[in-house]
């Protein structure tokens, strides 16, 4: 019989929660689609799920909404400050 004894200190845990709570708040702009009547923009949730959202649609990051503004091919703007985030980019 092996036994393994697994020796981490608190520190660890409390950096590993720490991480965890980064990694969940985190959304990714998937994609956009942009014809002459519609504009939808494609986000990944902190969960791996995929939503289409529209303009004036919001998503909620840290307890605070991000609100987004304008949807262009391959780019959206979001928030107060009409932020600009590319495909693949984290919505900060």
């Amino acid at each position: 019989i092996i036994q393994l004894k697994l020796n981490i200190s608190k520190d660890k845990v409390d950096e590993q929660e720490d991480y965890d709570d980064e990694i969940d708040e985190t959304f990714f702009l998937s994609g956009t689609l942009v014809s002459d009547k519609k504009q939808f923009c494609i986000i990944i949730s902190p969960e791996g799920n995929s939503r289409y959202y529209v303009e004036g649609d919001y998503i909620t990051k840290n307890n605070k909404k991000i609100v987004i503004n304008k949807i262009l091919a391959n780019q959206i703007f979001v928030g107060k400050n009409f932020d600009l985030i590319k495909v693949g980019d984290e919505i900060k």
